[in-house]
């Protein structure tokens, strides 16, 4: 078993499969920094917070430039109702990768929690410049100026989004993997199996909240995010 292969559990949703394979390797390798981050990949999505969070602290530990790394912490912290240690981690990502664009719409979904709105919009400003396709971001933005009262601007953002989000006979656009973005730390030793790889944590967040591919299905959720 290797790292690639246990992303490939991740990504069929068979976590629990993911982290006795990922046990393994961390017994036989326990200064392997992916495994870490991919054992709490599967137990943030398990919602083992606790677990999650020890293996994300170790990865970071071992690898203070790993920006996924701290990007998934700050989620981690998130769902435990730690919001300032979640935009701490959110504002070492964006350091760390200031061209990456999920970067700043991650810190702004945390800012928006905190009623950081004017904060929260100019990422999400940031994250369309360097991503103008990014339809929730456009959506998230919207709902953003709409509670501080710049309703036509939001209008615009709301017809943006749709206009990303579906084709000419209302259909879902649907996304390939070819905007996948590589690892923080690919420069480690092993990083030959995550450039093979054909998703990240971060991946599978923007799948979910900020990409086109699943976006029907979370569409009325994400509507409703700030409400």
């Amino acid at each position: 078993m290797n790292i690639k292969q246990a992303i490939e559990l991740i990504n069929k949703r068979s976590f629990e499969e993911a982290i006795f394979q990922l046990n393994q390797i961390i017994e036989n390798s326990p200064e392997n920094v992916e495994a870490f981050y991919w054992r709490s990949v599967s137990f943030l999505n398990l919602k083992q917070f606790e677990n999650a969070l020890y293996d994300l602290d170790s990865a970071i530990d071992k690898y203070d430039e790993y920006a996924d790394a701290y990007t998934q912490r700050g989620v981690v912290y998130f769902h435990m109702g730690k919001l300032q240690l979640a935009l701490d981690d959110m504002n070492k990502a964006a350091e760390l990768e200031p061209k990456n664009p999920y970067r700043y719409s991650s810190r702004a979904y945390i800012k928006g929690h905190f009623k950081q709105l004017e904060s929260a919009i100019e990422d999400y400003k940031i994250a369309i410049e360097l991503d103008p396709e990014d339809a929730v971001a456009h959506n998230n933005l919207g709902l953003l100026e709409e509670q501080l009262g710049y309703g036509s601007m939001a209008q615009k953002r709301f017809k943006k989004a749709d206009q990303l989000s579906v084709n000419n006979d209302g259909k879902l656009i649907e996304t390939d993997n070819t905007r996948i973005e590589p690892l923080a730390q690919r420069e480690l030793a092993d990083n030959e199996t995550t450039n093979n790889s054909n998703i990240n944590f971060t991946t599978l967040l923007k799948q979910t909240f900020t990409t086109k591919k699943g976006f029907n299905e979370y569409w009325s959720f994400v509507k409703g995010m700030f409400k």
